[in-house]
């Protein structure tokens, strides 16, 4: 039978009395409303949070035995050592007793418990269990909402019809998710919580790095076949394609930036939050760090066979590491054709989030983003290698030089100006680009009011000066309450 509103309503007022009696009588330390809610203390120490995960447990235990009346809330502290262990819900669910059900379906007299008896998780009543009749049963002509009660029109063939009114959706099980945000078990689900972006931007350039850079290592090191495993367009489509799968993989959680320039233009036109920029980047180096490691250990033989022990001039290092390919490439062509490259990416990025534009569908923004990066590899590839991204290049570089290829790698300061500079530049470049051409948000400082402009400049300067005057030592014979004092007059 399905409850009228005002059953509805009585049931949801029980539940909220039960729910602050419990919470008087095992009041919560902040520190677990904290831990529930994801306001975690930017902390490694694990001691300090391990009060806060065992009560969020228990309390969790407690509210799912609560929901299926395994424990009374009035004693739900002094009992939970004496129960049985808690089974699976679905063997405690419970159905109302036969006798407890109307006589017939026209009838608006029966009664009904003032909560819902516990269902199992197909919405289905469970045979195993009954119902306590010792529960007082409210009837539904004390009720003053008699309009909202739901009756039955038989159907032609005897069976039952349909319903008349609100169909009321009854689960077995419903976590408060007003109360309870993230579901913290242990230590590092908490540290997970805390750099879940981070570590999302991690693995995703480890896996898009490892993938080209053996694309790479594999049109090199068979160079010398007689039938090579494939050519500069085969590596063209293995760094779009890998490109996809890295979005794919952090796009739902850090927005799957994969290049410090990105991250820094979204900060500029974006309003991308400057705290995460580091964070952001230093997890792109270390991603590129290790996908570099990881495939010259997949292809160290090769690498050997290719090129002789000697590492220096096997000239595999352009397999993952990015700088002029030819004599004739001079500076200000390696320079230009890394900014155009990155300010197109900037602009491909930003019209593929742009709402107000012709965004793909859902899930394809990834496999556009697959083919912008393959036709940049096709049109910039040949004269500088086309990393359109620093730590594309700066990753690689470190682990070649932590694996032996010689401290000639940092030497030519093309990978400061060639690699970090100018693909900076051009990202920026290209979003001020599209931002004057096309996008007409708020969010841009492009759109931004002459006079927002500059109350947002006193506004920073105003900020950076007392957080510089904080960080001076006090005075000889001033106190810090004066100090205080002097600075806010």
């Amino acid at each position: 039978m399905i409850p009228s509103r005002t059953e509805i309503n009585m049931t949801q007022q029980q539940q909220q009395q039960q729910q602050q009696q419990q919470q008087q009588q095992q009041p919560q330390s902040q520190a677990d409303i904290d831990l529930e809610q994801g306001r975690i203390e930017p902390t490694l120490k694990l001691s300090r949070i391990s009060t806060a995960l065992q009560n969020a447990r228990q309390q969790r235990e407690n509210n799912l035995m609560e929901a299926h009346g395994l424990v009374s809330p009035t004693n739900l502290q002094s009992t939970t050592s004496q129960q049985q262990p808690l089974t699976a819900p679905s063997q405690v669910i419970e159905e109302e007793d036969p006798a407890d059900k109307p006589t017939n379906a026209g009838t608006t007299s029966a009664e009904r418990p003032p909560t819902r008896p516990p269902l199992s998780f197909d919405g289905r009543p469970s045979q195993n269990s009954q119902h306590s009749q010792n529960e007082p049963f409210p009837s539904l002509s004390d009720h003053d909402d008699q309009g909202s009660v739901t009756t039955e029109v038989a159907g032609p063939d005897g069976l039952d019809g349909e319903w008349v009114g609100q169909e009321i959706p009854l689960v077995a099980y419903d976590p408060n998710y007003d109360d309870e945000i993230h579901n913290l078990h242990t230590h590092w689900s908490v540290i997970r919580l805390r750099f879940r972006e981070p570590l999302a931007e991690l693995l995703a350039v480890t896996c898009q790095l490892t993938l080209g850079f053996c694309a790479d290592l594999v049109v090199v090191t068979s160079g010398k076949n007689s039938s090579p495993a494939g050519n500069e367009v085969t590596t063209d489509w293995a760094w779009g394609l890998a490109s996809m799968l890295g979005i794919y993989i952090a796009g739902g959680v850090s927005g799957a930036h994969l290049n410090p320039a990105i991250s820094i233009m979204l900060w500029i036109y974006r309003g991308f939050p400057l705290r995460k920029v580091p964070m952001y980047v230093l997890a792109q180096i270390l991603g590129a760090f290790i996908a570099a490691l990881i495939a010259f250990g997949l292809y160290q033989t090769n690498i050997v066979e290719y090129g002789g022990t000697n590492l220096k001039t096997g000239d595999t290092m352009g397999a993952l590491i990015t700088y002029p390919r030819y004599a004739w490439i001079n500076a200000g062509t390696s320079f230009f054709t890394e900014f155009v490259g990155t300010a197109i990416l900037a602009v491909a990025v930003l019209a593929l989030g742009d709402d107000m534009n012709a965004p793909p569908g859902a899930g394809m923004s990834a496999f556009v983003m697959g083919l912008v990066i393959t036709v940049l590899s096709m049109a910039f590839g040949y004269n500088t290698g086309a990393a359109l991204n620093p730590s594309r290049d700066l990753g690689p570089r470190l682990a070649l030089l932590a694996l032996g290829y010689g401290e000639d790698l940092f030497t030519d300061v093309y990978w400061i100006w060639g690699n970090w500079c100018a693909p900076i530049l051009g990202a920026i470049f290209g979003a001020f680009l599209y931002d004057a051409a096309i996008f007409a948000g708020g969010e841009s400082p492009v759109n931004y009011p002459r006079k927002r402009i500059k109350r947002a400049g006193h506004k920073w300067r105003k900020k950076w000066g007392v957080r510089l005057r904080k960080m001076k030592p006090a005075k000889k014979g001033e106190d810090e309450a004066y100090r205080r004092w002097k600075e806010s007059q």
